[in-house]
């Protein structure tokens, strides 16, 4: 009978493998000749976690040339390894040469951005988040150290803009043009960043350049600069702008006849549509001319003005229904009864005629 021999399981814990990765590494690095070891780091191709721990050990006992940890990194993410060329510029970010440091962070933000797009296209806006923190501190010793050249300053402008850095990004945006990058693009933005910012000094004088610049939007520029003005109490301002540009447009004279009801100056708005109800020859021009007037009069509670105005033309209207009925209920409404008798009966006399 044979003797069957039973034996026993034994599982290695955790703790045990560590220590024996740890033998395993010291041993490694007493015996085997730095090149060898490096030439086997560099073939690695699947457990970047242990050829992280590798070189931390040997860092920690015999410090291993950090050049050749930013090679090892460098071409790791050329060949697609990025959790591993990712996992070493970590471990260089405290390096004391500063050039070690220079180009381990500019891998890193670019690597990080990477994943972020990769976490935010399948939703993950948590660990997103995360990376997306860490490109900013990244991003600001980038700027802070000045770990870029001058030719790719318009690339670390569109990063900050990305990353909604606001102040970094109105820094840079005038070192563009204080290089003589003149694009319209840029004082269009600028002018946006000092708005967020609160800073309105800088925010007119891109709105300024804007009007020069841009002659075929030149209203637009200057319609956005009446309401920054205004929306930045800067009302007498506001006011000196629609008076200059009132003087050659009817556009601009009708923003200044709306600035006028809108701070209580109902008078002078009146005059500004009355004098374009004499000036026009259209005839549904004078007659929304003529009802603006009388609603801006009838705004400051001037119904004696209002209807005393209505009977200067009320014959030039008595033609037109909804006109005459108009000028009736002003009459009416301004108490204005005896206006309204004699109006009624023209209505009456031209009926029978």
């Amino acid at each position: 009978m044979s003797r069957v021999t039973k034996e026993r399981l034994y599982v290695v814990s955790n703790k045990e493998i560590f220590l024996i990765f740890i033998t395993f590494s010291l041993i490694l690095v007493f015996l085997f000749p730095k090149e060898i070891l490096k030439e086997k780091l560099l073939e690695e191709e699947s457990n970047y976690d242990l050829s992280v721990l590798y070189l931390q050990n040997i860092m920690r006992h015999d410090k291993l040339d950090e050049k050749f940890v930013l090679l090892l990194a460098t071409r790791s993410a050329q060949t697609g390894k990025k959790d591993l060329a990712c996992k070493l510029t970590k471990l260089l970010l405290h390096s004391k040469n500063t050039a070690i440091i220079k180009e381990a962070v500019l891998l890193r933000y670019q690597l990080l951005k990477e994943k972020y797009f990769y976490l935010y296209s399948k939703k993950d806006k948590k660990d997103a988040k995360k990376i997306k923190d860490e490109l900013i501190s990244l991003f600001n010793t980038i700027v802070q150290r000045h770990y870029y050249k001058q030719k790719e300053l318009l690339q670390w402008y569109a990063e900050s803009l990305f990353l909604l850095q606001n102040r970094v990004s109105l820094m840079l945006l005038e070192k563009l043009l204080a290089e003589g990058n003149g694009d319209k693009k840029l004082y269009v933005e600028g002018f946006y960043l000092a708005q967020k910012l609160g800073k309105k000094d800088e925010a007119l004088r891109f709105i300024h350049k804007l009007e020069a610049i841009d002659e075929k939007n030149r209203d637009k520029w200057l319609l956005s600069e009446y309401y920054f003005l205004l929306n930045n109490s800067s009302t007498k301002q506001a006011k000196k702008l629609l008076l200059r540009e009132a003087q050659h447009s009817r556009k601009w004279k009708i923003r200044l006849a709306q600035f006028y009801v809108a701070h209580r100056e109902y008078k002078k708005a009146f005059a500004i549509y009355k004098r374009f109800f004499q000036s026009t020859l259209s005839l549904g021009q004078k007659k929304h001319y003529f009802v603006e007037a009388i609603k801006t009069l009838e705004a400051g509670n001037y119904m004696h003005e209002a209807a005393s105005f209505a009977s200067v033309y009320e014959d030039y209207f008595i033609r037109f229904k909804n006109m005459r009925t108009y000028i009736l209920k002003l009459y009416l409404r301004a108490n204005e009864l005896q206006k309204a008798a004699n109006y009624s009966k023209k209505i009456l006399q031209m009926s029978e005629s």
